[in-house]
């Protein structure tokens, strides 16, 4: 949960009164119903500070942004121990996502390009996004470490900055910088945070197991003994020290992939991400509504970590585990010098896309009506991105 609850509420009840999808309507109303009878709105959340240091005042009660899901939490144990009670409620409470980078041979364009990748995961909408990425990681005998992080550093530093707008922002942003305050500080009312070398088996770490939601970006380093022993350790990783189960990605050359073979593919099934991504963030399965949306299966209401239930799934598989989105290591047109089909050229939302707003507009106007001679300039419009 992440706004004050009178808030949700307010919001959904607009959105019940201006949709006209009636079934949509009576689903939602009986789930705010239930909620509103339970009291759920009708008492504060934690009580965190919000951005500006002070509280939200809703019906005499103070109100703050809280980050976290214990009020969530104990709504649906009412719900579910209530009489004549239908069903659970399901929902998406989002996690501490990582994006793990297995070591290879990179190019200075491939170190830039994943680079550009990893900084628009963590920064876009100001870091405020449910799997934006929280934790990379890497492999502490990498060549390239020392390169691949100076151009996150670089990124972080020349990015326009956005405002954080989100309430609670700053004071979580200085939570991280409290625990760690060896941490680099960048520009943005509240500042790009950049925290390299934490202790991976550090106990009770912050930022392994709290959801940010702001700029704040950490780094571990791992061991291994070669590429598959390192990306074992990272996936246990992962598993077992990390909050939450919604979203994870992996960039890997492709190169690195052919030569661990099933190795790679034993990594991705003990990975219990709900969306992993490989060379593409894992938030692309939110895209596609063929892809399931959701925390990996698992979760209860006294455990409830990213959540239970998905959305998505229009194959409509009975017991679905989790999506994997898989992209190219490299753009096009550099993918088809490689060796690579794949036609996607700087994916629109990258930060460094300078001509996302031409091409997604073109998008929009092709789809609203159909027409090929539209075609040409979204093309070109998305090749000079």
């Amino acid at each position: 949960m992440d706004t004050g609850q009178r808030g949700q509420a307010s919001l959904a009840f607009l959105f019940l009164r201006e949709y006209d999808n009636l079934s949509l309507k009576i689903v939602l109303s009986t789930h705010l119903t239930r909620l509103s009878k339970n009291s759920f709105f009708d008492h504060p959340p934690c009580p965190l500070p919000s951005q500006e240091g002070g509280f939200f005042k809703s019906g005499g009660h103070p109100h703050a942004p809280a980050k976290g899901v214990l009020p969530l939490v104990e709504c649906l144990h009412t719900l579910q121990e209530g009489e004549g009670n239908p069903g659970s409620l399901p929902g998406e409470l989002g996690g501490v996502p990582p994006t793990i980078i297995v070591p290879g041979k990179w190019t200075k364009a491939d170190i830039r390009y994943q680079a550009e990748n990893v900084a628009t995961m963590k920064l876009q909408n100001a870091g405020c996004n449910c799997v934006a990425s929280q934790v990379l990681v890497m492999s502490e005998s990498w060549e390239q470490h020392d390169e691949f992080l100076e151009a996150v550093r670089q990124l972080m530093q020349e990015l326009p900055a956005r405002p954080s707008y989100y309430p609670g922002t700053a004071y979580r942003q200085q939570e991280a910088v409290k625990a760690h305050p060896e941490a680099e500080l960048f520009s943005g009312d509240v500042p790009r945070t950049l925290i390299l070398g934490i202790d991976p088996d550090a106990e009770a770490e912050l930022c392994f197991q709290k959801e940010l939601f702001s700029p704040v970006l950490a780094q571990i380093d791992l061991p291994g003994r070669d590429t598959a022993d390192y990306l074992h350790n990272a996936v246990r990783f992962c598993n077992e020290k990390l909050y939450g189960t919604l979203g994870a990605s992996i960039l890997i050359h492709p190169k690195t992939m052919k030569q661990l073979g099933p190795d790679f593919e034993a990594a991705l099934t003990a990975l219990h991400y709900g969306a992993i991504g490989i060379n593409i963030w894992n938030a692309s399965a939110f895209l596609l509504v063929q892809a399931t949306w959701g925390a990996f299966p698992g979760s209860t209401t006294d455990n409830i970590q990213s959540g239970f239930g998905i959305v998505g799934n229009s194959f409509m598989f009975e017991k679905p585990e989790r999506t994997v989105v898989r992209g190219s290591f490299y753009p096009f047109p550099r993918s088809w010098l490689n060796g690579d089909p794949a036609f996607l050229p700087k994916p629109p939302w990258f930060l460094t896309n300078k001509t996302a707003h031409i091409t997604t507009r073109g998008v929009v106007k092709i789809t609203l009506d159909p027409k090929w001679r539209y075609l040409p300039a979204i093309l070109l419009s998305a090749l000079r991105g």
